[in-house]
């Protein structure tokens, strides 16, 4: 049986309700999907909606062979106002207010007003005071927060106004931000894995955790490598994880809905363990294998599926030094592949 395109199944990402937002979240998740760029465009609308944006938008910007900085793949309200602005941008050569390539500590993840970042009249040669009032956006407000994994940029998402932000639209963001940016995350890692026109299936066997395709009651249509691992080794526990996901009661687990809802609905469940299951099993790691604390930032971060380039960024290393790396801990854990290191990893130690 053929899944829908991974397209779909990332424009109905389930973001599990929790917090003062759970009304917020909960129409997040059945907002109707369609679109395509960094973010499903239900999100944007949602979010546009519920802070009262004149637009609202998500992009990841990206550089051309001349060296200028463009929104590169985006999705927003007003399309023609994001055309204008790109181009707009890129003739003046104004550069954003932040460092697309490696955002500063103190902006990611965090939900910034305008007047935080930039003083009206305090620099006639940015885009605030150049370009903005050349495509309408002159005396707006912003309010928007840089979607980070580590050091690299997922996406830009803001919503921008005539009328100043209040503190509570910045509360209301804050809450949504970490399950916008659980959406981004997931979006971006399968679609960089270049299967975005696989079978779910196939989808699934390059995700590093244990993986399935379930039912509401936690029945389990298919499991990746790692999912059959865990199976085997208590099918109980496993798909009692699985069915907890599915109901939202586990927070650290990625999910996504792959077609209506409804008693027969199927689900894309990656499941998670929190911070400190994932600390237990690296320090067991050090004791089992022999990890060194260098190592064991490496394993960190492969086994939560990230590529061998993302991790050399993160850690600030070449990626040569993350393969020298990779390869002693594949003879350290005795496993003849990162599929099997991985697998090891989340189901026997």
């Amino acid at each position: 049986m053929a899944f829908p395109s991974l397209s779909r199944y990332a424009e109905r990402v389930v973001i599990a309700p929790g917090g003062r937002s759970r009304d917020i979240i909960q129409e997040l998740v059945e907002a109707p999907s369609a679109g395509g760029g960094p973010a499903p465009a239900w999100l944007v609308e949602s979010m546009c909606q519920r802070l009262a944006c004149d637009t609202f938008a998500v992009y990841r910007p990206t550089r051309d062979a001349e060296g200028v900085w463009h929104l590169g793949a985006l999705v927003g309200t007003d399309p023609e106002l994001l055309a204008r602005y790109d181009v707009a941008m890129a003739h003046t050569q104004r550069t954003f207010l932040y460092d697309p390539l490696r955002p500063a500590l103190d902006q990611r993840n965090t939900v910034q007003m305008l007047r935080e970042i930039h003083r009206h009249g305090s620099d006639e040669t940015c885009i605030i005071e150049d370009v903005w009032p050349d495509v309408g956006l002159g005396g707006s407000d912003q309010l928007r927060a840089l979607a980070c994994d580590g050091p690299v940029l997922l996406a830009w998402v803001g919503g921008l106004r005539h009328r100043p932000f209040t503190e509570e639209e910045r509360r209301i963001f804050t809450d949504l931000l970490p399950f916008v940016r659980r959406a981004l995350g997931l979006h971006r890692r399968l679609a960089d894995a270049g299967l975005a026109s696989a079978d779910i299936a196939r989808v699934l066997e390059a995700v590093a955790a244990p993986a399935f395709i379930a039912r509401p009651d936690g029945s389990v249509d298919h499991a990746n490598a790692a999912g059959c691992v865990l199976v085997e080794r208590s099918a109980a526990d496993a798909l009692a994880r699985v069915r907890d996901a599915v109901a939202g009661h586990d927070s650290a687990s990625l999910v996504g809905r792959l077609d209506a809802a409804g008693p027969s609905a199927r689900f894309v469940v990656i499941l998670r363990d929190d911070e400190a299951v994932l600390e237990a099993r690296l320090a067991e790691a050090k004791r089992q294998w022999g990890v060194t604390a260098r190592e064991a930032a490496v394993l960190r971060l492969v086994v939560g599926g990230d590529a061998n380039k993302e991790i050399a960024l993160k850690l600030a290393c070449h990626e040569g030094t993350v393969e020298r790396h990779l390869t002693s801990l594949l003879r350290k854990a005795r496993c003849d592949s990162r599929s099997r290191l991985i697998a090891h990893f989340w189901t026997q130690l």
